[in-house]
């Protein structure tokens, strides 16, 4: 679990996701039970969990720039000036 911490930890973005997760409502987080650390994340979270949540945000990622790159080719062909959403 140190390696997964670490590597975790090399991207401030994912570790406020994390630790977001690892203290919300859904995973039994009460009031004075917030964890601060990647480390504690992952002994709440567990190994598998921090993997799906590395790749939703992988996922989410790939697809917000693939959007992007369809709204300005749209743009660019039809010469709309107006951004629309995928």
């Amino acid at each position: 679990m140190d390696e997964i911490a670490e590597l975790v930890n090399q991207d401030p973005g994912l570790v406020i996701k994390v630790l977001s997760v690892a203290n919300s409502a859904f995973i039994g987080a009460g009031s004075g039970n917030e964890v601060s650390s990647v480390e504690s994340a992952l002994m709440r979270l567990g190994s598998n969990e921090i993997v799906r949540i590395v790749g939703m945000l992988a996922f989410q990622d790939t697809t917000t720039r693939a959007c992007r790159s369809i709204v300005s080719l749209r743009r660019s062909t039809s010469g709309i000036r107006s951004q629309r959403p995928c």
